[in-house]
């Protein structure tokens, strides 16, 4: 299906043209309709949900870094609910690195190679089942590819195992390198899952405590369906007081399955929060307090002195009367909030009563 771009001089160097061939020598079946958006300036390639492999991938990938040098840059990126894997994923993040060289092989032009800058804004490999983060390399390699995509404004790498040392090293290359960046899906990663280290991490990128680096904070976060518990509730509290959060989902947290670390989690706060000796010693204390009671309570009291959330899904977080009370008393003057999602909670009868 042609695009009938103004700016391709020849039909050889139509984005069309160019994937047919990168196919052919490549050996995989053409998915045309990835590119019906990528025409007229808008550098979509959509080819999620379509069930493709490694070799299928890094084609649209390829052809992508081609299309670059001839004038049509990628913006957006969608590689979701697909079937890439570690060894996959490597190959992808490399082709998108700015100092990755392309070239086409067997062109009727002389053969080129050229050093392409990415101008990627948003990028999705959410939903890969086959995504494991086991390859070291990968693990290695992760942090810088995403550090070298400056101008991404939106990154979905949700339901995906990417927790522990992989996720802390993410958050650092977020935080020091893209300083666009507004919206983050990290939606059933298993954050939590062997302590609160990358809890405490992924939680300063919600507020200003990176600001040194130049990340002025998210306004967008998917954080459901992980294991956030005292001290990742505690981080996430502190960033929101001073932030420029819009909108939030906490949903389907479950209990972290070893709350005993926080000792070891507070230090870890202070390291990414920037918080004196004194402010770590009160909030040991408040972990201390809250110790047999919800965690969330601790992120809930933080709404305290934030102003700037409007949406907030905290749908099957075990909310209970005594936190719906705090949730009272955090909302009593918040004048921002628009929608509140409280689904699939033991409210209870009293506990209703606090949130109307």
């Amino acid at each position: 299906r042609p695009h009938r771009m103004p700016n391709c001089d020849t039909f050889t160097s139509s984005p069309e043209f160019l994937y047919l061939r990168v196919c052919e020598l490549s050996g995989q079946l053409p998915c045309s309709e990835a590119w019906l958006h990528f025409g007229n300036g808008w550098g979509i390639i959509d080819a999620s949900n379509r069930s493709l492999g490694d070799g299928d991938l890094q084609a649209l990938v390829r052809t992508a870094m081609i299309c670059k040098a001839h004038g049509h840059p990628l913006r957006e990126l969608n590689l979701g609910g697909n079937k890439l894997t570690d060894a996959g994923l490597k190959e992808v993040l490399a082709l998108l690195r700015q100092d990755c060289e392309v070239q086409l092989a067997g062109s009727p032009r002389e053969e080129q190679s050229s050093r392409v800058s990415s101008m990627l804004e948003s990028l999705s490999i959410a939903c890969n089942s086959q995504l494991h983060f086991r390859d070291r390399l990968l693990v290695e390699s992760l942090p810088r590819s995403i550090a070298s995509l400056t101008s991404l404004t939106a990154l979905d790498i949700s339901f995906a195992p990417l927790n522990g040392k992989v996720a802390i090293s993410l958050a650092k290359a977020l935080a020091e390198s893209c300083r666009t960046l507004r919206s983050l899906s990290l939606a059933g990663c298993g954050l939590g899952s062997c302590g609160q280290a990358d809890c405490v991490a992924i939680a300063a990128l919600l507020g200003r405590a990176a600001a040194e680096a130049g990340f002025p904070g998210l306004e967008r976060a998917d954080l459901s369906g992980n294991f956030f518990g005292a001290a990742g509730f505690l981080a996430a509290a502190v960033a929101i007081g001073d932030s420029r959060l819009r909108w939030l989902t906490f949903a389907s947290n479950g209990n972290p399955p070893s709350e005993g670390s926080d000792k070891v989690e507070i230090p870890f706060c202070r390291h990414f929060l920037r918080m004196s000796d004194g402010e770590t010693e009160k909030e040991r204390e408040a972990l201390a307090l809250h110790s047999r009671q919800n965690p969330l309570q601790l992120f809930l009291e933080g709404l305290l002195v934030n102003d700037t959330l409007e949406e907030l899904d905290l749908s099957n977080c075990g909310v209970g009367i005594d936190t719906a009370w705090v949730l009272q008393e955090a909302l009593a003057g918040h004048t921002k909030l628009q929608s509140l999602r409280l689904c699939e909670n033991p409210l209870g009868e009293a506990g209703l009563r606090h949130i109307l």
